[in-house]
């Protein structure tokens, strides 16, 4: 998987690209751990990213939760029919920002 950032004011980009999976979640994770200063909106960009299971889910939640203690949000957005599918199947949709 591939993992490009870009902060923009107080927003923090991060754009996968690949497969997020028991593989690569931790990869994800580290990266989440170290939010930088400041960010009110974290938002993931799933445009280039083909597919998830549940170790992405999970990470997934852990981030959101993360931001709220910071006093943040989080949301995801570009995901394709079948990333889509999967948070409409386990109810992902209802419990994160999908836009």
């Amino acid at each position: 998987m591939e993992i490009r950032t870009e902060k923009n004011g107080n927003e923090y980009i991060i754009f996968l690209e690949g497969v997020l999976d028991t593989k690569t979640a931790p990869e994800l994770r580290e990266m989440l751990s170290v939010i930088p200063e400041g960010t009110k909106l974290l938002t993931m960009d799933f445009g280039e990213l083909e597919y998830l299971t549940s170790a992405g889910l999970r990470v997934l939640l852990v981030a959101t939760q993360d931001m709220q203690d910071l006093g943040g949000t989080m949301q995801l957005k570009n995901m394709n029919e079948e990333i889509r599918g999967i948070f409409n199947n386990t109810g992902f949709c209802d419990v994160l920002d999908v836009i």
